[in-house]
């Protein structure tokens, strides 16, 4: 099975990251001299880079400067975030989405002053709400660095709000788990509350019951977390623009897919976006049958029966449910082997044709 995701630390050889750390403070948390030399390499552009135990604790944290409020959150994410907006007093209310799930800009326009949007950059395109600076906005850019506007400026270093970023699985840099918030005027603030989690968070996830217990010391980003980083920046953008010309030639061959790859994003995954659902389920039964491992993305929200009595904004609902029943994901890892990449290919365009 050609997997979505890799976790390139797992194969890294140890003695690569000896630059990095020295294993005297390897387990330093995030005061750790390793840890601060990596926000020193994220600091620039005015922005300070402020690293924390992860993304969703540093979600809190941005949340938590605000008086209690409304968030308007994209139906679309994934569900620690409702927790992050819980823990720092606020309530919410879903928004709809776009094609590509990113919040619907037009709802924007007519939500009161006192709220604050938690802007996601799904399926790493880019959300760029720039033109709505009346509005307190929070970036969560879990999946998104090293994205930019189609302006060319950079998606966090350019953007008047606040982004925080993610480490975690699946991510653009992978360590585990950590993350990074960035600002340009609240950094002694996050120093002293990074050191934070969601605390009992209990629901019921769909079919099963789910607790979400990050306590304060739980896996706090430490200095191996730090090299393993450090050793992924130095391929970064080499391993950026080979997503994005793979995306390339998957666009050329995949007639049947609706949108075409976000080059300003860093291309995570292949994103699709199918005609109807009954396409989408032939595709991935197709996918899944031949070695192509595929996946939904996050579910909507209100799917789950922890959220199934949230608020909601008009055309949420709507909005979920065209983009979430047409959406699919395969794989655009930058260490993908030759005859793997030959091998999608081949299947991308067997299924234009089956389709067609």
């Amino acid at each position: 099975m050609i997997n979505i995701y890799s976790v390139p630390h797992l194969k890294t050889n140890l003695s690569h990251l000896h630059k990095y750390f020295n294993e005297a403070d390897m387990l330093g948390g995030v005061k750790s001299r390793h840890v601060m030399k990596l926000e020193e390499k994220f600091s620039k552009g005015g922005k300070q880079a402020v690293a924390v135990n992860h993304c969703t604790s540093g979600l809190k944290i941005a949340l938590s400067k605000y008086k209690p409020t409304t968030v308007v959150v994209p139906v679309v994410v994934f569900f620690g975030v409702i927790g992050a907006i819980l823990e720092a007093g606020h309530d919410y209310i879903l928004a709809p989405v776009d094609q590509y799930g990113n919040i619907d800009k037009s709802v924007l326009k007519n939500i009161p002053d006192n709220y604050i949007v938690m802007n996601v950059h799904m399926n790493s395109r880019v959300s760029d709400l720039r033109d709505f600076s009346h509005l307190t906005i929070i970036d969560d850019a879990a999946s998104a660095f090293g994205g930019k506007f189609k302006d060319g400026k950079d998606l966090i270093y350019d953007a008047p709000y606040d982004s925080v970023i993610s480490f975690s699985y699946g991510k653009p840099l992978t360590a585990g788990e950590g993350g990074i918030v960035f600002t340009t005027n609240n950094t002694e603030f996050y120093k002293e509350k990074r050191y934070c989690g969601i605390t009992n968070l209990t629901g019921t996830y769909g079919i099963s019951d789910y607790e979400i217990n990050e306590i304060t010391t739980k896996a706090p980003f430490n200095a191996l977390g730090a090299a393993l980083v450090s050793l992924q920046l130095e391929k970064f953008n080499e391993d950026t623009e080979k997503r994005k010309a793979l995306s390339l030639e998957f666009d050329k061959l995949a007639a049947f897919n609706q949108i075409k790859s976000d080059l300003n994003g860093v291309c995570l995954t292949y994103f699709m976006r199918f005609a109807t659902n009954a396409q989408r389920e032939a595709a991935k039964e197709y996918f899944n049958n031949n070695g192509i491992q595929c996946y939904l993305n996050h579910k909507p929200l209100y799917m789950y029966n922890a959220f199934k009595d949230a608020k909601m904004m008009e055309g949420t609902r709507e909005s979920a449910e065209d983009y979430f029943s047409k959406a699919l994901h395969i794989t655009s890892r930058s260490d993908l082997k030759v005859e793997e990449i030959e091998h999608i290919k081949a299947h991308l365009s067997s299924l234009s044709r089956i389709i067609a």
